[in-house]
């Protein structure tokens, strides 16, 4: 089990730093149609879209009339799982009623996901659902013409709840050059720093977490920790940490990756492509690691990246690239002690944040309308969703005190998959009392959440291919003792945007820039 949490972490990770950044390949004009949204189901938010793909029609009245075995190529913490067989019999009884479908699961750990996929696409090889966005890059399988297009005619017959659920926002942030080739799963598609704290630790010194407004309001509380708690680490940091978990709270949108320069600022009315680590917020930033790093707040071996801090180390404080609803809670399940976390700076919707869970269907699928009908059932249905990420009703798990509350306990060995992994999260049980009620406050704040100024934009890297690998190569030189305040930052950052210059940042902003206004001309 240990193993299990620990896997179950580093995911976690991987996807809050995808979402915060997602590099992207292709151009992708952008055209939608709001719909109306179902009032009785939780939505991405209030307005919905049509896309204006070709129509296609199915040949018989009855699409379903024939069985089919849908073979979904899963991304799995692990290859096998104790009373999965029980849980993929019953799966089937329930696809078997309403699409006449049997799902045959083919479970790929998730470090080997990308690879496996890659080999797949190459090979040809049949199969007719994956995962793809923070492992298996979506674009670049679009690229590969790896997905098979899914046209609006296809998606308004047989997968009506995910169109009634996702708005345009949503759909535009997955198109590529106006097509659609995946479905977004429902989960939080917006960023927003976080701050944590060992809640422990804020109770013992009286310590008001809702002051913070500013990186400088931790100033005295980390000060104190530093005083009185010697074997706790004051503030966790290493290589470049703080800064790309800082990124939505400099207000940038990254059009590559947070080690490429190249973002605009969000929330801008028309989007200016610029190079943040020549910005005034990235040098107060450094200044402000300059400062912590002299007061000794910092991991000894922080620049390196070795990460001498253990998963079970107390952090008295530490930074998060996405806070959202009860993700204190399953941090603090796997860190071993409570978390207590605020919402740092404003939230927006990216490109990057909705590209990181997608369910595609293979190009090779045989199955194309019956594996959306099923992707229609994982967004829709929360029995299928919650047998799949938490096994059988009183087999696996119980439901405690009110059904309707939705809280369960596990009474199984059966670990469970990551909901947003498989489809809406928003219909999972909770597992956690504390954790009640925070499905509908995830679903208001992407409905209120800012879109990003260039959502739906991808950028084609590939005219300056050279200079990103430059650029990206100088940036790991020198971010690291930059974030981690271990290098006088006047001097620093005047050798690091020398390098840039030399490496080709001018190219890179231009081309950016010029792939925008393109973009932008198109809606």
């Amino acid at each position: 089990m240990k193993k299990f949490l620990a896997l179950l972490l580093a995911a976690v990770m991987v996807l809050a730093m995808f979402t915060a950044c997602a590099k992207t390949e292709t151009n992708t004009p952008a055209t939608d149609t709001p719909a109306e949204t179902p009032a009785d189901k939780p939505a991405a938010n209030e307005e919905n879209t049509n896309t204006e793909a070709p129509a296609e029609t199915p040949a018989d009245d009855d699409p379903f009339a024939e069985e089919v075995t849908l073979h979904w190529a899963f991304p799995a913490l692990q290859d096998s799982f104790p009373g999965f067989e029980a849980i993929n019999e019953k799966l089937n009884e329930i696809t078997k009623e309403k699409i006449n479908a049997k799902i045959e699961f083919e479970m790929i750990p998730l470090g080997e996901y990308t690879e496996k996929m890659n080999m797949k696409f190459t090979a040809g090889e049949e199969f007719d659902i994956c995962f793809t966005g923070a492992w298996n890059p979506y674009l670049p399988a679009v690229a590969k013409g790896a997905y098979a297009e899914l046209t609006q005619d296809v998606l308004d017959k047989y997968a009506p709840d995910v169109v009634a659920d996702l708005n345009s926002a949503v759909w535009d942030a997955i198109r590529v050059n106006g097509k659609l080739y995946g479905i977004p799963l429902q989960q939080i598609y917006v960023r927003q720093t976080g701050i944590r704290f060992n809640t422990e630790l804020l109770n013992k010194y009286g310590f008001d977490p809702s002051t913070v407004k500013t990186l400088d309001d931790l100033d005295e509380y980390a000060a104190t920790i530093k005083a009185s708690e010697p074997d706790a680490v004051v503030i966790y940091n290493y290589g470049h940490l703080i800064y790309e978990n800082m990124v939505n709270y400099l207000g940038y949108d990254v059009i590559v990756s947070n080690t490429t320069p190249g973002v605009v600022y969000y929330a801008a009315e028309t989007p200016v492509v610029f190079n943040q680590f020549e910005s005034e917020e990235f040098k107060a930033l450094c200044e402000k690691m300059r400062e912590w790093n002299l007061a000794g707040y910092f991991p000894t071996d922080a620049v390196t990246g070795a990460d001498s801090v253990g998963e079970n180390d107390i952090r008295a404080i530490d930074t998060d690239p996405a806070h959202k609803p009860g993700g204190d809670i399953t941090e603090g399940q796997l860190r071993g002690y409570d978390i207590t976390g605020i919402a740092f700076g404003d939230c927006a919707m990216t490109t990057g944040a909705v590209q990181a869970t997608i369910t595609a269907v293979s190009a090779t699928s045989k199955n194309v309308e019956r594996a959306v009908a099923f992707i229609n059932l994982l967004d829709s249905d929360p029995e299928v969703l919650n047998l799949i990420c938490h096994g059988i009703e009183g087999t696996d798990y119980e439901f405690v005190g009110d059904k309707a509350d939705g809280l369960i306990k596990p009474i199984s060995d059966y670990p469970g998959m990551l909901s947003f992994l498989v489809g809406n999260v928003f219909n999972e049980y909770y597992t956690d009392a504390s954790q009640v009620g925070t499905w509908p406050e995830t679903a208001e704040i992407n409905a209120n959440a800012q879109a990003s100024c260039i959502l739906g934009f991808a950028f084609d890297s590939e005219p300056v291919a050279t200079q990103i690998a430059q650029c990206s190569a100088v940036a790991e030189e020198y971010l690291p003792a930059l974030n981690c305040g271990a290098v006088d930052v006047d001097s620093t950052l005047e050798a690091f945007n020398a390098a840039l210059k030399d490496a080709g940042v001018d190219q890179i902003i231009a081309e950016m820039q010029s792939q925008i206004d393109a973009w932008l001309a198109t809606k």
